[in-house]
């Protein structure tokens, strides 16, 4: 257990985004590989809010990944940083007709002074090239001292698309079902895998 020590060390300095835009699969990934993404997201706030996401995933072990996020205003959002384990808990199988199934754990924080924990159970089925997955992201937040903490709680979706080997395009969408203000969102981009 003790060589999950520096993973579990790293996500507790390393404060995942705020809302629910993962762009990823239950798929894990090997030992030593890395996937870089970017996405153009849009929140559907009242105005809306645009963005650039950025995400970084390493394999740590089998079924069990390192992910960084970053994310960069182009409207009037604080810049975020996160950090987060998934682990793969079941992985899919056309065969066995059974879906993969995958949980992140992680904390995230921004530049305005609110920081909080992420936690998301997301299911997925590949068909051929396409891959939808569904899932549900939960967000604790809090700001400055004597804030209120402010629980969110989001549905998502989406889909990887194999391009071509090692590259994929994500299109994904969110709908808020507890939060102020309520985390919709729509987002879409490339993730490269890196073996």
């Amino acid at each position: 257990m003790h060589r999950f020590a520096l993973p579990v060390l790293v996500v507790l300095l390393v404060p995942l985004s705020a809302r629910a835009e993962y762009a990823d699969t239950t798929s894990s990934l090997k030992a030593g590989s890395l996937s870089l993404a970017g996405e153009f997201q849009v929140d559907t706030f009242d105005p809306a809010a645009f963005g650039v996401n950025l995400h970084e995933a390493v394999g740590l072990a089998s079924g069990v990944d390192l992910v960084l996020r970053q994310g960069i205003p182009i409207s009037d959002q604080g810049f975020y940083f996160g950090g987060g384990v998934k682990w793969t808990l079941l992985s899919a199988s056309p065969r066995a007709s059974r879906p993969g199934i995958a949980a992140y754990f992680g904390g995230h924080g921004n530049t305005a002074g609110w920081g909080g924990a992420d936690a998301a159970i997301v299911v997925d089925y590949p068909f051929n090239r396409v891959r939808p997955y569904l899932g549900l992201d939960a967000n604790l937040d809090f700001g400055r001292p004597g804030d209120d903490l402010v629980f969110a709680l989001g549905l998502y979706g989406g889909a990887r698309i194999a391009l071509v080997t090692n590259v994929a395009w994500f299109v994904e969408g969110g709908l808020g079902i507890l939060g102020r203000p309520r985390p919709h969102f729509i987002s879409t981009g490339p993730r490269i895998y890196i073996w």
